[in-house]
């Protein structure tokens, strides 16, 4: 994940950046990315932050009160406002400090350790909690979705490990949100750089939705062609995966949305004059939408009549951000393998 997005980031980034900064005749779009910072961006790693301290309030609870359930509804707040955090992540590339922030909280295909064998034998040990939790991948989201739902009971010992998980997954998106509202006179300072940033996160984005949440576990992608299994899911324990796919193409909506009350991409798309683009890209996320809408558990994910469509449409949104939406910008851009190579 680190390569893929270091990649696309300096390559994606470069190629705007020269042939942006290079045209003498640009609109003025600073008020656009000023809106689309302060009512995207910084307003959903806000609610990030918020659903994960009410979600580190639950799990004290439950340990209070092993029947208290409360907890499972605020893990799903979080995790759907998670998701829109990293579908517009632009903050490590407005300070190195916060690079690798989303990739500490979530490792889904980030390195390939297996955590959950290295958590079943911290759990059937007997360090305390925060001392064996000593890896990064051992406090991730991904980690805390196994002790919450990997068994269908919860012992103490796995409420004494999420305590810990939660409450370092909870500083990290903190430490995100403080690091976005310092950062906003740097995304201001070059919006030529900030546009790039903003391409860049939904190219990442739909790549990753793309090929590693929808593709692999669908056994739809080369690597895995006819071999659908649940278990290479990104959430394969709380089995949230549409939830999870739903928030990822809503946070791409918003910031692309035409009817929206704020200014986002799309207006900045409109006075380049490229607005077509702009159009084709929403009528095929309202597309997706539709058809995600009506899923309602990860069973139907893997009906080839229900996932194939939507992973056709994705695989359109994919060529539509690297080659219409980069190129429709004054840049010439080469396409990145659909692979990350």
């Amino acid at each position: 994940m680190k390569v893929l997005n270091k990649f696309v980031s300096v390559f994606v980034s470069s190629l705007l950046l020269s042939g942006i900064a290079s045209a003498q005749d640009n609109p003025e779009f600073k008020p656009e990315l000023e809106s689309i910072y302060d009512n995207i961006i910084l307003k959903n790693a806000s609610i990030a932050s918020q659903n994960c301290r009410q979600l580190e309030e639950k799990i004290k609870l439950k340990v209070q009160d092993p029947t208290n359930t409360d907890y499972a509804d605020k893990f799903l707040a979080f995790v759907d406002s998670w998701r829109a955090v990293q579908t517009d992540y632009i903050l490590g590339d407005l300070s190195e400090d916060y690079l690798d922030h989303p990739n500490l909280i979530d490792t889904f295909h980030n390195g390939k350790e297996d955590f959950v064998a290295v958590l079943k034998r911290a759990l059937e040990g007997d360090t305390a909690a925060d001392k064996a939790l000593f890896k990064n991948s051992t406090k991730s989201l991904n980690s805390l979705e196994y002790v919450l739902y990997g068994d269908s009971v919860i012992s103490t010992r796995d409420l004494e490990f999420a305590q810990v998980m939660v409450a370092s997954i909870c500083k990290r998106v903190d430490d995100i949100e403080q690091g976005y509202k310092e950062a906003k006179s740097t995304y201001l300072e070059n919006p030529n750089k900030s546009l790039a940033s903003l391409v860049n996160a939904l190219s990442t984005s739909i790549f990753t939705t793309k090929e590693w949440r929808i593709g692999d576990p669908a056994g739809l992608t080369r690597k895995y062609l006819d071999k659908p299994d649940h278990n290479r899911s990104e959430m394969p324990y709380s089995s949230i995966n549409f939830r999870s796919l739903k928030a990822v193409y809503k946070a791409q909506k918003e910031l692309l949305d035409p009817n929206s009350e704020h200014k986002n991409l799309f207006h900045i798309l409109d006075k380049f004059k490229v607005k077509k683009v702009g159009e084709e890209i929403n009528e095929t996320l309202n597309q997706v939408i539709a058809k995600l809408d009506p899923i309602s558990s990860d069973f139907d994910l893997f009906k080839p009549e229900t996932i194939k469509p939507i992973y056709e449409l994705s695989n359109k949104l994919y060529k539509l951000y690297y080659v219409s939406l980069i190129s429709e910008l004054p840049v010439v851009a080469k396409v990145m393998d659909a692979d990350g190579d």
